[in-house]
């Protein structure tokens, strides 16, 4: 991450805080901080939008596919589950497309931290045994695998997913990991910044904290 987008991702995090604590006395923040000092590994670039039902706002992100060389379709996050995955891979950037095949041969995109670690277990604070699939409709298809809101997201486990027959993996990995694996990396790989291992991680813990206070009521 570049110091111009650490400083603005700082800048929209503070804004939040402060209209969460006074809507009526502050301005909303501004959401295209979140868009500053990209790309970010392979974060090519992210812009402003708003849910069309409920006005919410949106970070839709475009992600670079190593793989397949091309750029995928877009993903869109809430303001701080985007801040909080950028900063979690802030050190090393560790970011990809996952390509995971079905025994139906159909293919699934997954956005994947630190190697293994799927976005959705990060985001929603996934725990040992515990699995995160999306929300379905009534005849049971995915809503939208590109919507990574926590909204979209329900809480299963690994029993439940073996019994239906659906393919898992990586269960047990989620966002204590991640926060371990970025401020093992921060010293290595992100002495440009003006930052050390003891702000680093109260600056996750806060920000991981104010993404469950927001959202985590939201998953199923």
């Amino acid at each position: 991450m570049t110091i111009e987008g650490y400083a603005a991702c700082l800048l929209w995090f503070m804004q939040a805080l402060r209209h969460c604590d006074n809507p009526d006395a502050t301005d909303a923040p501004d959401h295209a901080l979140l868009t500053m000092g990209l790309p970010q590994g392979r974060i090519l670039r992210a812009s402003v939008e708003y849910d069309p039902n409920d006005g919410s706002p949106i970070i839709a992100v475009v992600l670079w596919d190593q793989r397949d060389s091309k750029e995928r379709t877009l993903r869109f996050y809430d303001p701080v589950g985007f801040l909080a995955l950028r900063l979690v891979i802030l050190p090393k950037a560790r970011i990809r497309v996952d390509h995971n095949v079905l025994a139906s041969g159909h293919e699934l995109h997954y956005v994947v931290l630190y190697d293994d670690i799927t976005a959705q277990r990060i985001l929603c604070d996934a725990k040992p045994g515990e699995a995160i699939e999306q929300r379905r409709d009534e005849t049971g298809h995915v809503l939208d695998h590109h919507d990574l809101r926590l909204r979209n997201f329900v809480r299963t486990t690994r029993d439940a997913l073996q019994t239906n027959g659906k393919l898992m993996g990586g269960t047990h990995q989620g966002r204590d990991l991640a926060i371990e694996l970025a401020l093992t990396n921060l010293d290595k790989d992100a002495k440009h910044l003006p930052l050390n291992g003891p702000f680093y991680a109260a600056l996750l813990d806060e920000v991981f904290a104010f993404l469950d206070e927001m959202h985590a009521h939201e998953i199923g």
